[in-house]
């Protein structure tokens, strides 16, 4: 980090050197917030960085430790912040199991969830770009977390887009066009862009409505049922 240590909070906590996110192609989190802002110019973002390059220049991969501290974070800080979603387009399908228990299992991961929901913030989760139709990666797979798949103009199901007909509900458009931090617009898809939209969905209409629980939020964002071919519903936004 910035600040030559292993944790930082406040400004400046998530910056990258142009270089290093040239180098090492660290650009994912700045096409993910200028999806999310895009699709609702008015949200707040608080970015949680968990990988990049450290003060020598050496790229340090993320693990599911570092996600699992970022999600405990925000926890921590929903009050200080008034954080009232969390959006991870960061995935990891290491260690899926072959059966159809196939999620790994972090207790303390899972009573953060649950604990996030009781506080009225749902967490949002890319479901992964591999193609897979019968699971998605952790921890979009975790109960209580909304895996999000990604969709294509005809309102289909992506053929790269994970899908577990268990645990997915929402499908999301998945590419959009995006600002990179030289400034310059690219083309990029995936369900991370799926899932930045879903969140932004979500804070706009919750911003509306206040007073309505995140459930009430989801299932209003719901209403719109467009199905594809395996009856899978498109998350979507109308203004009403």
């Amino acid at each position: 980090f910035p600040s030559h240590e292993q944790f930082m909070e406040g400004r400046g906590a998530s910056t990258i050197e142009q270089h290093y996110i040239d180098t090492y192609s660290l650009k994912h989190g700045t096409y993910m917030a200028s999806t999310l802002l895009s699709t609702y110019n008015k949200a707040n973002i608080i970015f949680i960085r968990t990988s990049g390059a450290d003060v020598d220049g050496i790229y340090r991969y993320i693990d599911k430790n570092s996600m699992i501290l970022g999600f405990e974070w925000a926890l921590k800080n929903k009050d200080k912040y008034n954080i009232k979603a969390i959006a991870t387009s960061l995935t990891d399908s290491s260690e899926l199991l072959p059966n159809p228990d196939y999620c790994p299992q972090y207790p303390t991961f899972k009573e953060t969830i649950y604990s996030l929901r009781a506080s009225d913030i749902p967490v949002f989760a890319a479901a992964g770009n591999d193609g897979k139709k019968n699971q998605v990666n952790w921890p979009a797979c975790v109960q209580g977390v909304y895996p999000i798949s990604a969709s294509s103009v005809l309102n289909k199901l992506e053929p790269y887009s994970n899908y577990d007909p268990l645990k997915s509900k929402y499908l999301v458009f998945g590419t959009a066009i995006v600002r990179g931090t030289d400034e310059n617009i690219y083309r990029t898809w995936g369900t991370s862009i799926s899932t930045q939209r879903a969140a932004a969905f979500y804070m706009k209409l919750k911003t509306e409505r206040p007073d309505y629980k995140y459930y009430q939020v989801i299932a209003r964002l719901s209403q719109k049922k467009a199905k594809d071919s395996i009856g899978t519903i498109l998350l979507t936004y109308k203004n009403r």
